[in-house]
């Protein structure tokens, strides 16, 4: 028999999120001082815009690829203790994190419909923790 599966509950989910996030837009807003202090001329405000939203993706793909392949966890879930584990309760291998980060696009992709979804969803489970049989859970 598989062992219930209890998820973290929301608040440390989101806490993890807003860490991660902070981090990220962090080392954004630092890159982004550089590069405008070695600048003659900035561009104008929507290429500041498109290059924001683009180099936030980018960044935050990179970081989690990283941290969710060497580290097993990002920084934010280790602040808001909360670690991935199998739907089987074992610990995830880095494949099966691989395929959560794959997942995890697919939740993201259409308007963040996959992420919200564990908000009416009786397992609080979102698209990728179904797809990929893993999900959060309190340390």
């Amino acid at each position: 028999l598989a062992p219930e599966i209890e998820p973290a509950p929301m608040s440390r989910r989101l806490l993890a999120a807003f860490v991660d996030c902070t981090l990220i837009a962090a080392g954004l807003v630092a890159a982004a001082m550089l590069a405008a202090s070695n600048l003659r001329e900035l561009p104008g405000v929507r290429v500041v815009e498109f290059s924001a939203v683009l180099a936030f993706l980018a960044v935050g793909v990179a970081y989690h690829t990283c941290f969710m392949t060497l580290a097993r966890a990002t920084p934010g879930m280790k602040y808001a203790g909360i670690e991935i584990n199998t739907f089987s309760g074992y610990t995830t291998s880095r494949g099966q994190r691989c395929g959560r980060l794959l997942a995890l696009l697919l939740s993201v992709l259409p308007l963040g419909l996959g992420v919200v979804w564990a908000l009416f969803d009786d397992g609080h489970l979102t698209w990728h923790d179904r797809l990929s049989k893993t999900y959060l859970r309190k340390r």
